[in-house]
């Protein structure tokens, strides 16, 4: 289960997150939607641990999230809204090095069935900085996923992908949540996370709404004028 409770956070004069609380089970995988700037990315990133909260608290697996906490660590996956990658290095190198970080056996087999998943494996040895905005995405999907994470953080994870790899990455993540995994995503793109989600949250103005109804989820559609894919 990852809990999130009264959790906030001010930039300079500006409150982002207003104690913001949320539990995903486990097994679940919960949306999270939100006009630009509203704070979608920073709670990421907290969950992450990049960014400290001003106040409350978060736990993943029953471990507190700190820059003290490390345990946890090892079974989250992250997808950031701009991806950690080095521009310099090619795909393959780059699953490498986060590949031995995580001290992943066999891992050439790994990256490579993940290359595969993700029709990068023609582009193993081209620099990250010659992929495509769509590939760049791909190969931070891969870093998240190399190892098979007990939990999933993902940030516009969808934004660069065809129609295909949307699709397959979908049944990805419904598939790995029957397996009990738990998914947090964030997204622009409405349908797919009514497609992919268990429930849906609304951060606005600092709070957050953890379950919209079927009503509110159709008034937001249309607010954020989101093309139906399925």
């Amino acid at each position: 289960m990852i809990t999130i409770e009264k959790v906030s956070k001010k930039f300079k004069d500006k409150t982002i997150l207003k104690e913001v609380s949320l539990n995903i089970e486990t097994g679940k995988i919960k949306g999270l939607i939100g006009n630009n700037g509203v704070g979608k990315s920073t709670l990421i990133k907290i969950i992450a641990g990049l960014v400290r909260p001003d106040s409350g608290f978060l736990s993943i697996g029953g471990e507190k999230v700190s820059p003290f906490s490390y345990k946890y660590r090892r079974l989250v996956g992250y997808v950031f809204d701009k991806p950690l990658y080095s521009e310099k290095l090619k795909g393959g190198e780059f699953l490498q090095l986060v590949a031995n970080l995580y001290e992943i056996e066999n891992n050439e087999k790994v990256i490579n069935d993940l290359m595969i998943f993700f029709d990068l494996i023609n582009d193993k040895n081209t620099l990250i900085e010659n992929y495509s905005k769509g590939m760049q995405q791909k190969i931070s999907l891969c870093a998240a996923l190399i190892h098979s994470p007990k939990y999933l953080i993902l940030d516009e994870p969808f934004n660069g992908l065809d129609n295909d790899t949307l699709n397959k990455l979908i049944f990805y993540l419904k598939e790995n949540a029957q397996n009990g995994s738990t998914i947090f995503v964030t997204s622009h793109q409405i349908d797919i996370l009514s497609e992919l989600c268990s429930s849906i949250a609304l951060l606005e103005n600092g709070y957050l709404i953890p379950d919209l109804t079927s009503q509110d989820l159709n008034k937001y559609k249309v607010n954020f004028s989101v093309p139906t894919l399925f």
